[in-house]
């Protein structure tokens, strides 16, 4: 469904979001540019959880179809068409791939109980290159760069200095640009600073590397927070962002921006450490009362920008999410961030004795993200849905997310990177876990649906982590009602072949391999408008019943129905298109495709070696 969550790593970056809002993203890019996109599937040999390739992501019409949301055991749930599969534990106790519309109440499918990521440990920030990638150039004139030792790159580069500031246009109508360029200049040198936009241009041309001592502020009067222009992301860093994803606010309202954390003083204590040791900056507190905790909090917009474009965890509570460095970072970092959250989160200091952790957040995004996070220690957690109540507001409910996990062989985050294990009352195959079906909702179905194409795996992770089929691949199913399938299985059968019409309608039929080397060159060429992927190469629905026969050896018999209204009279696609830019055309005979089809339709009727 296109709304539906889904895991992927494109060209090594992370993302955990609706498979739509990723196609839209990558329909938007101006340019098309090549790309590599891993899943998260499961080795059908092995049954652990490894990122594949995928060689196609596809978008297709749902055609209005039956959608189901199906929820199972652990708070796992996914939303999917009729025609999609997730992955049965079928009677050899290995996993089978049924239509959602198969499936049953009661039922066991597969969800991962690992997850695979690319790492990518991120150690420091360089606020100046942050601010130049992320902005455009006018823009870079609300900062300014200071350091004392920058007085000596200023002397020496008076004169590009000089040229930089006429040629950017900010003097234009003045009198004498030239005389107002020379009194910035005085200004820059006096003040050992640089407009951002100034000093970039020194560092695109090598005349300029930031000094260790620099440090970012507004370029504006008054007074405003400067922060280190190098600001390194320690263990104790990490620490501070788990805790304010946990506890803090980020206000940005009217001109006045704050950085505000809510907790018990001994956290407090520990965070303005944190912020005055590794960022210069001294909070003030706010006093606990009646009904509220303690609260530190600092006013700036450098600070607010910090935290919500570079550090990407400060957004309304009901939408946060975690951005990708830190789901992608090393276990023995990201486990320094869970345990900030698991400290600011107060709800299970009883650990030891219960035997369960929980995690809360009001943003269901953000608990999917928990899941995930937890699967990376090979820990399976529980997602719930719960409802709160205030004082203040008693007839309102507030609707929150618990992440809860159970079982662990030891409840120290802090040293879940050297080992954890987990008791489940539930069935493992390698890193699969069995949970049980709980409900099956029918839902409206989104106008497209989106499928990888994993070659070899055909399997990927969607929803808060359930394994999906991948309908889109070689193993179609034999009850589909297109004519390929159904005849092959009445002659498998020895049943009737059910021809409509006199069957002088046309059909041409296309290898799965043929077709997902066509989309993936259409995907890596920069070409943006539709082009027809297919083979055109036709034949009668009656000689292909015919030749259905001739290929299995079946005695069936071709009986005649009458012909749908709907029934198109001709199927055979222009690939002119594709052979012009794409370079492409077919290259399995329809004859090597339905032997190869063949093999796959009595592996399925258990006809094997017959």
């Amino acid at each position: 469904m296109a709304d539906e969550t889904v895991v992927l790593f494109n060209d090594e970056t992370m993302h955990v979001e609706a498979v739509e809002d990723y196609a839209r993203s990558v329909e938007q890019e101006r340019l098309v540019v090549p790309r590599r996109i891993y899943v998260p599937a499961f080795n059908p040999r092995t049954y652990r959880m490894e990122l594949r390739l995928a060689r196609a992501f596809i978008k297709h019409p749902s055609w209005n179809k039956d959608a189901y949301l199906i929820r199972t055991r652990y708070g796992r749930s996914i939303r999917v068409t009729g025609d999609h599969s997730v992955f049965r534990r079928g009677a050899d106790g290995l996993p089978e791939a049924v239509p959602v519309r198969e499936l049953k109440v009661g039922d066991y499918i597969a969800i991962p109980a690992r997850l695979p990521v690319v790492e990518q440990d991120r150690t420091a920030i360089n606020l100046a290159e942050h601010l130049i990638r992320t902005r455009e150039a006018p823009e870079l004139w609300r900062y300014a760069l200071q350091a004392p030792s920058l007085r000596t790159v200023i002397a020496r580069e008076r004169a590009f200095i000089l040229d930089v500031l006429l040629r950017s246009g900010r003097f234009q109508g003045s009198r004498s640009a030239r005389n107002t360029a020379s009194c910035a200049y005085r200004k820059y040198l006096k003040g050992a600073y640089l407009p951002l936009y100034v000093a970039a241009a020194l560092w695109h041309a090598g005349k300029l590397t930031w000094p260790k001592d620099a440090r970012i502020r507004l370029y504006t009067a008054g007074r405003s927070i400067a922060l280190p222009n190098h600001i390194p992301i320690t263990d104790d860093l990490l620490w501070l962002l788990g805790l304010f994803v946990a506890e803090g606010h980020a206000f940005a309202r009217k001109g006045t921006y704050r950085i505000m954390i809510s907790s018990e003083e001994r956290l407090l204590d520990r965070a303005a450490h944190i912020l005055e040791t590794h960022l210069g900056i001294r909070p003030r507190r706010i006093a606990a009362q009646s009904e509220r905790s303690p609260a530190l909090y600092v006013d700036g917009r450098m600070l607010y920008e910090l935290f919500h474009e570079v550090f990407q965890v400060a957004a309304p509570s009901r939408s946060l999410r975690l951005p990708a460095w830190i789901l992608q970072l090393p276990l023995k970092r990201v486990k320094h961030f869970l345990e900030g959250y698991r400290e600011g989160d107060g709800t299970h200091s009883r650990y030891p004795e219960v035997r369960e952790l929980a995690f809360n957040t009001a943003s269901e995004g953000l608990a999917t993200d928990l899941t995930y996070l937890l699967l990376r220690f090979g820990i399976v957690a529980s997602v719930g849905r719960y409802e709160s109540t205030i004082k203040k507001r008693p007839g309102r409910r507030y609707p929150f997310w618990r992440v809860t996990v159970c079982e662990l062989s030891n409840f120290n985050i802090l040293e879940w990177d050297q080992g954890v294990t987990q008791r489940l009352n539930a069935t493992r195959l390698g890193d699969l876990v069995w949970a049980k079906v709980l409900s099956i909702e029918p839902i409206k179905a989104t106008p497209y649906v989106y499928d990888f194409s994993v070659e070899g795996y055909e399997n990927f992770v969607a929803g808060n982590g359930v394994c999906a089929h991948n309908t889109y691949g070689p193993r179609m199913r034999l009850d589909d009602g297109r004519a390929l399938p159904t005849f092959m299985t009445q002659a498998l059968k020895g049943e009737p072949i059910t021809v409509y019409g006199d069957g002088s309608q046309t059909r041409s039929f296309q290898y799965i391999d043929d077709l997902v080397e066509g989309i993936y060159r259409l995907l890596m060429s920069d070409y943006v408008g539709p082009v027809n992927i297919g083979n055109p190469e036709e034949i009668s629905i009656l000689e292909f019943a015919k030749e259905i026969i001739e290929l299995t050896g079946s005695k069936s018999e071709i009986v005649f129905k009458p012909l749908p209204a709907d029934d198109p009279k001709v199927r055979q696609p222009d690939i002119s298109l594709a052979r012009r830019v794409l370079g492409w055309e077919p290259k399995v005979s329809r004859r090597e495709g339905l032997r190869r089809t063949l093999e796959y339709f009595k592996q399925r009727l258990g006809l094997t070696g017959s």
